[in-house]
């Protein structure tokens, strides 16, 4: 469960929470690995911080649809 921000809250990002569910995932697992971070906090959780940067619009989601291609 995402706490803070909210789902609710990051769905002005993506219209569709799985995009937003996935894209979360993916950049946790990014800054697990030691990718850098655009997120000045204090939080150490990846998940957090990846929600935090897709809150600011550090990390810009896109969308393809089922061909692959960008919408």
């Amino acid at each position: 469960m995402i706490a803070k921000p909210s789902l609710e809250q990051l769905m002005t990002k993506a219209d569709v929470r799985f995009n937003i569910v996935i894209a979360v995932s993916k950049r946790a697992r990014q800054i697990q690995e030691g990718y850098q971070t655009y997120y000045d906090g204090e939080e150490k959780n990846s998940i957090t911080i990846a929600t935090k940067e897709i809150e600011q619009g550090s990390i810009i989601l896109k969308t393809t649809d089922m061909y692959g291609e960008e919408e």
